[in-house]
């Protein structure tokens, strides 16, 4: 009788356990900013750092994960935001990537020689991730847009996450 009821307590909390990883650890260094049924998209907002700063242009560094749940890991994207303010003009290619567990264990990396950079526009996800590692480098956001509507503020999660379902 013991064992059984022990096998059902067993049986109990394993239907109870959830997939989780580094990046649920920290809800607010990684901007939970969209997912679907085979990943989820994070902005690691502790990762932005200015590599050039000479208006009107400027460089900001930030950090992306791409939780693949089907492929079981963790892919870091390293963008490079170029910014010209004389005309309002964005482009954010990927640099490097780093491939991780769940636990956060590098699997492998890879640098990458990017093509000539591709201007962003309004609907494309890196049009937002530039405007928020331009805000957390200089506390306001790069196109008049988003500086009208957010000023000081944060975007909301919420449309983080519409951003990037659209």
């Amino acid at each position: 009788m013991k064992k059984i009821f022990v096998l059902i307590l067993i049986l109990l909390n394993s239907s109870f356990m959830c997939y989780a990883n580094f990046l649920d650890d920290s809800p607010s260094r990684y901007l939970k900013a969209g997912s679907n049924n085979m990943l989820s998209v994070f902005v690691d907002v502790d990762s932005v750092s200015v590599e050039r700063y000479e208006p009107p242009y400027y460089i900001v560094r930030i950090n992306i994960f791409t939780d693949n749940y089907y492929k079981n890991e963790i892919l870091q994207y390293t963008l490079r935001n170029f910014y010209n303010s004389d005309n309002q003009i964005m482009s954010n290619p990927i640099y490097k990537i780093n491939a991780f567990d769940d636990h956060g264990n590098l699997k492998y990396n890879a640098e990458i020689t990017p093509d000539a950079p591709k201007e962003l526009t309004k609907n494309m996800p890196g049009y937002l991730i530039a405007n928020i590692a331009f805000f957390k480098a200089y506390k306001m956001y790069f196109t008049k847009d988003y500086q009208e509507k957010y000023n000081t503020e944060m975007i909301p999660l919420n449309e983080i996450a519409n951003a990037f379902n659209h």
